[in-house]
């Protein structure tokens, strides 16, 4: 079906070509062409990006609904020739009855005048019916070809993966991602058999072993300050990689938010040192960009602390001119980071999903353009009243997050510090 088009519009066949799907960051209708541009992904990855891009039935098929609604707008047209003609018609046919009543009454040669008068005007007027009666039938053959093409792309939509899939999937590979860094760090074969004999202190999150601090990535700056100054932390290969849809969130558990692009950062508390791994995730792809894993001594740790940040244009996503419209609501708030910072000046921070943050996607949500000139577009009332439950559904709030996790590991990583110092 790659390259089959329909016979009378000549568009695709295919529902990913088509700006039907909704990205809950972005302010446009998107198309699936990423999904047809990766016809490597196993079923795992399609499953992924389905669950964040869901196609909406009434935005399915616009072009077509398009050429419809100007073929509907001939029918009217046509229908009000024709009416104008019939009632043209009755009136000649009047007057005609009149010329032939005084005819006979004054001057039976008089009949050819007022007949002759209706023939010349049947002769003008049957041939326009004619020809509107066609162009509306065509029109109608027209209309049908294009609800069916609407109805074939339709039946192309595809089921949403649940939740508790996408949850499992999540959890399954942030614990992957665990041995593999852990494995990285201690240059041993870690697995979930024996990771307990190189995690000592107590698990915050679970089935994570060490102190994992996940957040958005799209609110992590572009640039950090390494051992030799300002260093890329790899945002910008992503947006390189996938564009806006750094911003993309779904509605996940409990109302919480869950990101496309997860920023994950792993603390593991060692016998002798503090280890900190920390990279983009592209849950979809699971691709992951920028990693940093790095080793210091717990004398070594000048800070470690949660403080309010004011996210900065120059360095964040928002100066990398993507996500502009959804960014705008965070511009300007005081949001919360998780920093570690060591003797010599090298930094991580992680910018957590705090309560500004969730306000801010609430206030986006709020927003209903997209929606809204759909609704324009509806030809009947039952496709208005099906959008409109979806702007209520829409205005469903997100949960706030709490800091639980960060403050948690905040103690964790002060009370092994004080135990080790000399």
């Amino acid at each position: 079906m790659a390259d089959e088009v329909f016979s009378f519009s000549g568009l695709s066949k295919r529902l990913e070509w088509y700006k039907a799907y909704d990205d809950l960051a972005n302010t446009f209708w998107v198309d699936g062409k990423e999904y047809l541009d990766h016809p490597e992904w196993d079923e795992r990855q399609r499953q992924k990006w389905r669950f964040f891009y869901r196609p909406q039935p009434t935005a399915v098929g616009r072009p077509q609904k398009k050429m419809i609604k100007e073929r509907q707008d001939l029918i009217a047209r046509e229908t009000a020739v024709i009416t104008e003609l019939d009632q043209q018609v009755a009136l000649n046919g009047a007057l005609t009855v009149l010329g032939v009543a005084l005819s006979v009454w004054l001057w039976a040669y008089f009949l050819v005048l007022p007949l002759g008068f209706l023939s010349v005007k049947l002769a003008r007027f049957v041939p326009a019916r004619l020809a509107s009666n066609k162009a509306i039938e065509r029109a109608r053959s027209e209309i049908s070809l294009l609800e069916g093409e609407v109805r074939e792309l339709i039946a192309q939509i595809p089921a949403t993966p649940s939740l508790k899939l996408i949850d499992a999937w999540r959890w399954d590979e942030i614990r992957n991602l665990e041995y593999k860094c852990l494995s990285e760090i201690l240059n041993v074969d870690v697995t979930a058999a024996n990771i307990g004999k190189f995690i000592k202190h107590k698990a915050i999150t679970a089935p994570v072993h060490g102190i994992l601090i996940d957040s958005w990535g799209l609110l992590q700056p572009s640039r950090v300050l390494g051992p030799h100054g300002p260093e890329k932390t790899g945002l910008e290969r992503v947006c390189g990689d996938i564009g806006d849809r750094i911003a993309t969130f779904a509605i996940g558990s409990d109302e919480r938010p869950l990101y496309r692009l997860m920023y994950l950062q792993y603390i593991y508390l060692l016998d002798k040192n503090i280890n900190v791994s920390a990279f983009f995730y592209d849950f979809v792809t699971r691709k992951h960009y920028g990693k940093r894993s790095e080793t210091f001594q717990y004398n070594h740790v000048s800070n470690f602390s949660i403080r309010e940040m004011e996210l900065e244009e120059a360095v964040w996503a928002g100066g990398l001119n993507v996500a502009a419209a959804f960014t705008g609501t965070l511009g300007g708030k005081e949001i919360n980071a998780l920093s570690v910072t060591v003797a010599g000046g090298a930094s991580f921070r992680c910018v957590l999903v705090d309560d500004a943050v969730v306000q801010g996607m609430n206030e986006w949500l709020k927003q209903q353009e997209k929606w809204l000139e759909l609704q324009r577009e509806a030809a009947g009332s039952e496709s208005r009243q099906q959008i409109e439950q979806q702007i209520v559904m829409r205005r469903k709030a997100l949960k706030q997050r709490d800091l639980t996790v960060a403050r948690a590991a905040l103690q964790q990583v002060r009370e092994q510090v004080e135990r080790s110092a000399p």
